[in-house]
């Protein structure tokens, strides 16, 4: 009989062992599940303050510019804050020009999420519509032709391309 209550409580023993080590793996894999998440929410919000920020600089410096640059110029790149004592950051680039035509320009724009240990890149090609203004200019010889005047654009930004960045 003792033996057999021996045998129980190793068999028991081993049951729980195996238990609690399955509950620690679980939590874990659930902070890190949780880490990844919140290094995505943290990239895409850094694209999209990058989304604002490059309206912002396209609508105030460059209505009345008709090439616009290749590099935006943004004034804040990086932002951190502080969750549950962990330092979280985010990180967006300067916007790269893709593409302009007479009546949109598309920018690309990366942001970066970190919540340690988990991190994630995001990349998004952004459309800007605007309408362009042009006038009229005569010359003393007759000839007439049109010179740029102005941009107004349409609406803050729309995203058209989300993708996952590889690199850097």
């Amino acid at each position: 009989m003792l033996v057999m209550v021996m045998v129980f409580m190793a068999l028991v023993t081993i049951v729980v062992i195996s238990m609690l080590d399955t509950s620690v793996m679980e939590a874990l894999i659930s902070r890190n599940i949780r880490d990844g998440e919140q290094a995505f929410q943290l990239a895409e919000g850094a694209v999209f303050l990058g989304v604002e920020q490059s309206y912002q600089v396209l609508s105030q410096n460059y209505r009345t510019v008709e090439i616009l640059p290749a590099v935006l110029e943004l004034a804040e790149t990086n932002f951190t804050d502080s969750v549950d004592g962990k330092t979280v950051e985010m990180q967006v680039s300067n916007p790269r020009l893709i593409e302009q035509r007479s009546d949109y320009c598309i920018y690309e724009i990366r942001g970066q999420g970190t919540c340690p240990p988990a991190q994630y890149r995001l990349k998004v090609q952004v459309r800007f519509d605007y309408l362009e203004y042009h006038s009229l200019h005569y010359g003393t010889d007759g000839s007439v032709s049109m010179a740029f005047s102005h941009r107004d654009f349409l609406d803050r930004g729309k995203v058209i391309k989300m993708e996952r960045a590889l690199q850097p």
